[in-house]
C-alpha cells in the first residue's frame, strides 16, 4: 500500500472516530445530559452559560445538580440554571460541583439520580428555573416571565450562537491524523475574548496586540476542542510547550520578543 492511501486511510479512520466519539457526546447533550465540575462552563456578556463539545460547536447551555438526597427526610429537587447567578457562584465558592450535569433539553425534565435512603431512583423528573437566573435573564432581556411560564424553547432557539449548531471537518493530509474543526478560528477567537486577552501562564494582557495570542491544545489532541483541553498562551509561552519549539522560528514569535523583551 502506498504512504498516500495509508495517510488516507489514517484519515478517514481518524474523521470516523471523532465524528461517533462527538454524535455521541452530543446525543447525551441533548438527553441525559454530560457530568461536569463547572470548569468548562464560561458565560457570555448576558451571563448566559456556553459550553464547548467536542465536536468544537459552541452551546449554550443548561446546568443542574443530577444527584440529591434526603433534606430534613423530603426530596427537594433542585433548580436548573441558565445564567451564572448568585447560586451557581456560591456552590463554586464552596467547591460543592460534582453532582452537576450540563445539557440543553427544551422539555424541562432532567434525567436525576435520587437516594431515598438507599432506594436509588434513576430517570427524568420536571424540574424549575432557578429563580436568580429568571431574574436576571427578565431584566437582561426586558421580560417577565414567571417560574411556571418560562420557555425553554425559545430559550434554546434564542442563541447568538446558532450558526454553530453542525460542524464539519476539514482533513489535512499533510499533517496526518491533524484534523482542525472548519470554526478553528471563531473557537480560538471566542476563548482568547473569555480569557481577557490574557496569557494564562505569564499574565501578560494582549489586549491590544492579539495577535501575539494563541489557543493551545493541552493534550496535545486537536480534534478535541473541548473547554478543559483549550489554553490562552502569548507565542512565547506557546513555543515552550511540548513539541512546540517550531514557533521560535516565526516571525511573529520574533517581532513579540523584541517588543516585550
Amino acid at each position: 500500500m502506498k504512504l498516500t492511501r495509508f495517510n488516507e486511510l489514517w484519515t478517514v479512520v481518524n474523521t470516523l472516530e471523532i465524528d461517533s466519539i462527538s454524535k455521541t457526546e452530543i446525543k447525551k447533550y441533548f438527553s441525559e445530559g454530560i457530568e461536569t465540575d463547572l470548569s468548562d462552563i464560561f458565560t457570555t456578556n448576558n451571563n448566559e452559560l456556553l459550553t464547548i463539545l467536542k465536536d468544537g460547536s459552541l452551546r449554550k447551555t443548561i446546568v443542574y445538580i443530577s444527584e440529591i438526597a434526603p433534606f430534613k427526610e423530603r426530596i427537594i429537587l433542585p433548580k436548573y440554571h441558565i445564567i451564572n447567578c448568585q447560586t451557581l457562584k456560591k456552590m463554586k465558592r464552596n467547591h460543592r460541583l460534582h453532582r452537576y450535569k450540563k445539557t440543553l433539553r427544551d422539555d424541562g425534565k432532567f434525567y436525576m439520580i435520587i437516594d431515598n435512603f438507599g432506594d436509588i431512583e434513576k430517570g427524568f423528573k420536571k424540574l424549575a428555573i432557578c429563580k436568580n437566573c429568571l431574574k436576571e435573564y427578565n431584566l437582561n432581556y426586558n421580560k417577565n416571565f414567571s417560574v411556571e411560564n418560562f420557555d425553554l424553547v425559545k430559550f434554546k432557539n434564542n442563541s447568538l450562537f446558532s450558526e454553530l449548531e453542525t460542524i464539519d471537518f476539514q482533513d489535512d493530509l499533510q499533517s496526518i491524523p491533524r484534523i482542525y474543526s472548519d470554526n478553528w478560528g471563531l473557537i480560538s477567537d471566542t476563548m482568547k475574548k473569555i480569557k481577557n486577552y490574557t496569557c494564562e501562564k505569564c499574565g501578560i494582557d494582549l489586549t491590544n496586540d492579539t495577535k501575539f495570542l494563541n489557543t493551545h491544545h493541552i493534550f496535545g489532541d486537536i480534534t478535541d476542542n473541548s473547554y478543559s483541553n483549550l489554553k490562552v498562551l502569548c507565542v512565547k509561552c506557546h513555543s515552550e510547550e511540548f513539541n512546540h519549539s517550531h514557533i521560535k522560528d516565526k516571525t511573529v514569535y520574533k517581532e513579540f520578543i523584541k517588543k516585550y523583551s
